[in-house]
């Protein structure tokens, strides 16, 4: 999908980038770093379906559980 990145959307859940640009995020990253995909179609899947807590506000998120 290398060749359509950035012109249409194949991805299918994933951040969907290139091998090198993969390498990069990974080393220049850490666990907890917080990543914002922009410009995606469809709604966010909810918080609380088991596949979608990185969809949580981050305001929500750092409230705790409590809130969801």
């Amino acid at each position: 999908s290398v060749g359509s990145q950035g012109e249409s959307n194949v991805s299918h859940g994933c951040i969907n980038v290139s091998t090198s640009n993969g390498q990069w995020f990974y080393d220049n990253s850490k666990r907890g770093d917080i990543v914002e995909i922009v410009n995606t179609v469809g709604p966010p899947l909810p918080g609380t379906d088991g596949l979608g807590d990185w969809n949580i506000p981050w305001e929500q998120w750092k409230a705790g559980n409590a809130s969801i």
